[in-house]
């Protein structure tokens, strides 16, 4: 399968890396950090949340308290969230993805959740597209409707606020892709070849869909380069100033449940697994209900994808 590195790099690596330079230079500055960006999570609907775990759909609830799975060294799952707010919207995920990672293997297995994808809303009592579950309540109601679709734990949670990704590429000056498609959004011109991007046209390059031919997977490729691009240059950081901003932005922009102990565990005995990325896809197919658009997942592939993930978290 093909070895890439997506909007994980969103979440993990580039809140991972400016921990790791924030320790290289403030101590302090990358403990405090970690302190603002925490947050376990309240425990939801535990009466439902008991009834799915009957059914055999959910192995365990999240937003509970874990074992510190990082700081023993072993294998755990994560979900990123990327949050789409609007004016007068509490938001929307507008990226969802999920990965188990091996620090026994050294690899990681991941996988995006189509944000049109039909299923329960864990707490809500409806079914409904897997990104309105942050509309119905919040990152607590997005996991427990991702273990139920998936029918594993999600141990781990990272949380970016889509303006917040604007900010942090701002504070590092911006970022070059290489654009294969020639489209204009929310004002924006995209022609083909190099771009530098500010903030805010980083974000339309990103949000683009329905203009794309390859719809969901083509917003995912342009993820996966400005995603390349900010780590590029958070890699030539030398300004503590700079450092400074980029630190201010993720304080206002990010939630997690990781700790600062187990920020710096991860990126000194995960960096491999990390740096290993298996990708897997959901099929689906989509389909008209009540005159919505939905992407349908079939119980057998759902089977399946649950049968990777444990598989891959067992090696």
């Amino acid at each position: 399968m093909k070895l890439w590195i997506s909007i994980l790099g969103l979440g993990i690596l580039v809140v991972g890396s400016v921990a790791a330079l924030a320790i290289h230079y403030l101590y302090d500055t990358s403990r405090e950090l970690s302190n603002q960006i925490y947050d376990p999570l309240p425990i939801i609907d535990s009466d439902q949340m008991n009834t799915s775990r009957q059914e055999g759909q959910v192995v365990q609830s999240t937003v509970q308290s874990i074992e510190n799975l990082v700081m023993h060294h072993q294998s755990f799952t994560l979900l990123v969230m990327g949050v789409d707010r609007r004016s007068g919207d509490q938001g929307r995920t507008d990226v969802l993805m999920v990965a188990a990672v091996n620090p026994v293997a050294k690899s990681t297995w991941m996988m995006n959740i189509p944000r049109d994808t039909r299923t329960a809303i864990l707490g809500a009592n409806v079914d409904d597209k897997i990104n309105h579950a942050y509309a119905y309540g919040g990152a607590a109601m997005t996991i427990a409707s991702v273990e139920h679709l998936l029918g594993i734990p999600v141990d781990y949670y990272i949380k970016v606020d889509m303006e917040g990704f604007q900010q942090i590429i701002d504070s590092i000056g911006g970022i070059e892709v290489n654009n294969t498609l020639d489209f204009q959004y929310e004002g924006y011109n995209f022609p083909l070849g190099d771009l530098d991007l500010q903030g805010k046209e980083a974000l339309a390059y990103v949000r683009m869909r329905y203009d794309d031919p390859h719809g969901d997977i083509g917003r995912n490729e342009r993820q996966r380069l400005v995603v390349k691009g900010i780590m590029n240059n958070l890699l030539h950081i030398q300004s503590v100033f700079k450092l400074n901003k980029i630190v201010e932005a993720i304080e206002q922009h990010v939630k997690t449940n990781l700790t600062f102990e187990e920020w710096k565990t991860m990126s000194a005995d995960y960096r491999e697994a990390l740096e290993r990325i298996e990708t897997e896809n959901l099929d689906g197919h989509g389909q008209i209900i009540d005159g919505i658009y939905y992407y349908i997942v079939s119980d057998e592939e759902k089977l399946r994808i649950t049968e990777q993930l444990r598989l891959h978290l067992d090696e």
